[in-house]
């Protein structure tokens, strides 16, 4: 709890008006919190998807990222091979954030030749 005050000044003289503030975060508010940790699982088609559940309140906004870099939607991804026949593939990071805070949970994938 605190005292503002709003001081107005002008040629004709000022005017002082105050009045306590006490802030509270109402209870229903929650920062996000991962349900399940972001994984890889392999589709019928063949194709690897990148699953989490995250929830929060207000809802989360979700943000992508591969190797540190954010993904922005149309992106292109490279494969770095190994001599042992692997393939990484980068790690991959998907961030929560509202106005409670930021979580994060990230996947490396591998792939073999």
């Amino acid at each position: 709890q605190a005292e503002w005050k709003c001081v107005a000044t002008n040629d004709f003289g000022h005017s002082v008006t105050s009045c306590f503030l006490k802030l509270s975060i109402p209870r229903h508010f929650k920062k996000p919190r991962f349900l399940e940790c972001l994984q890889a699982v392999l589709s019928e088609e063949g194709a690897v998807n990148l699953e989490c559940k995250v929830i929060g309140v207000p809802q989360p906004v979700l943000k992508w990222y591969k190797d540190g870099e954010e993904l922005k939607p149309g992106d292109i991804h490279r494969i770095i091979s190994g001599q042992d026949g692997t393939c990484c593939l980068g790690t991959y990071t998907c961030e929560a954030q509202n106005c409670m805070g930021v979580v994060s949970s990230s996947a490396s994938l591998l792939g073999f030749e």
